[in-house]
């Protein structure tokens, strides 16, 4: 892989003046490391496994740096690997991270940072178990530190887990207590965050004018911090949001904003989220070779990072396309490898919207029992979140194609 971005160049001229850097680019470019032993009055190589260039990096902070020093300095590095969507290097460098800080008061709150950052990774892939273990661990030692803004991030992706798992009760719950530790006064950036949140649920339940009061909450605050990662995924929600209201024009524009932000914020993995939406607004304006060429460029970010929920809904959009174009089985096929995903996963609200899909599908194959059942499974759902304006739709779906007496 290539290692040239602003985050990890600037992590660089932190931690290394300019003649070990210069060292460093002939380390990465040899592709091994020499240092002398403590046994032996001798060199020995140290290359890289796979030729990687990130455990040249590694092995060289390692020769370089104090322990604390080398923590300090993986922990950005391992930022770096998130924003380009390297998470399995990242969750090695975490874990390097992990040993080096053990039974080191002094570096707990670095070992804190850690554990969240690896329950953020987990979560992105959907590994529930390992994303909310990892996240109470860290909150429980920013708990014993009073570090009340580690407590607030640990709430608040805990809510995203639980929104994630369409458990949309514990959700609010988290986001509010994540709310309770911040400072109005002074914690703009976290507020904005959980803020964004906050829209989202609130976008699922079908209550649009409250999410947007979120979104312009939220939005007004990243803006006077210049914040670009944060404005690019409030952008990409600002277009959630219009597809919902059925605006595709200032969807597109929504997303278009997000896309340009995040490729000047560096960070991948959020991208293909941008990329899915574009492509969603062009399935449903049957526009199929803008559609699909959106598909591909998100399904291959998603496949590197293993999204596994995104891969599910671009399966979903698949089958949108493929049911508006007649072909009926190959449809069929796509809706179910996202509804299976959705299971495994146990996302409820994806499920409700595949339901929802096929019901379409079903319809138009002619096969009305099929449909009714797929729109009941999908109503459960909408039910159960009090979602008003989906529950309003769906029943009245299930009365208009009743089958004649």
């Amino acid at each position: 892989m290539f290692l040239k971005t602003k985050i990890l160049d600037n992590a660089l001229k932190s931690f290394f003046d300019e003649e070990e850097i210069s060292e460093l680019k002939q380390v990465l470019s040899a592709g091994s490391i020499y240092r002398t032993t403590k046994k032996q009055d001798k060199q020995r190589s140290f290359k890289a496994n796979g030729e990687s260039q990130v455990d040249l990096l590694v092995n060289y902070a390692q020769l370089k740096f104090t322990k604390q020093k080398q923590a300090e300095f993986l922990f950005y590095f391992g930022e770096d690997l998130i924003a380009q969507g390297e998470f399995e290097y990242a969750v090695k460098i975490y874990y390097r991270i992990m040993k080096i800080t053990a039974r080191k008061n002094e570096l707990e709150n670095l070992r804190a940072y850690s554990f969240l950052i690896l329950g953020d990774i987990f979560s992105r892939q959907a590994k529930w178990k390992e994303s909310i273990n990892y996240t109470k661990r860290a909150k429980k030692i920013f708990e014993k530190e009073k570090d009340y803004k580690g407590c607030s991030r640990c709430e608040n992706l805990l809510g995203t887990i639980y929104g994630d798992k369409s458990e949309i009760k514990k959700t609010k719950l988290h986001f509010e207590k994540s709310l309770s530790y911040l400072d109005a006064k002074t914690d703009f950036n976290l507020i904005g965050t959980v803020e964004i949140n906050l829209g989202i649920i609130n976008s699922i339940q079908g209550l649009l004018d409250d999410a947007l009061i979120y979104y312009k909450r939220a939005l007004t605050k990243f803006e006077r911090f210049n914040d670009n990662r944060r404005i690019g995924e409030l952008r990409n929600n600002l277009g959630i949001f219009f597809i919902n209201k059925g605006d595709y024009v200032s969807a597109l524009n929504e997303f278009d904003i997000s896309i340009s932000v995040y490729n000047k914020a560096e960070f991948l993995p959020t991208l293909a989220i941008s990329y899915l939406g574009k492509s969603y607004i062009y399935a449903l304006r049957k526009d199929y070779i803008f559609a699909n060429a959106f598909v591909e460029k998100s399904m291959t970010i998603c496949e590197k990072i293993n999204d596994r929920l995104s891969i599910a809904e671009l399966n979903k959009i698949k089958g949108i396309i493929q049911r508006d174009q007649k072909n009926y089985s190959v449809a069929e096929k796509y809706f179910r490898k996202s509804l299976k995903i959705n299971i495994e996963l146990d996302n409820k609200m994806n499920q409700a919207e595949t339901y929802f899909e096929l019901g379409f599908l079903y319809l138009e194959m002619k096969n009305l029992t099929k449909a009714l059942d797929n729109w009941k499974r999908s109503l459960l759902y909408y039910k159960k979140i009090n979602n008003a304006l989906m529950t309003s739709k769906i029943q009245q779906l299930i009365k208009n194609n009743q089958p004649e007496n």
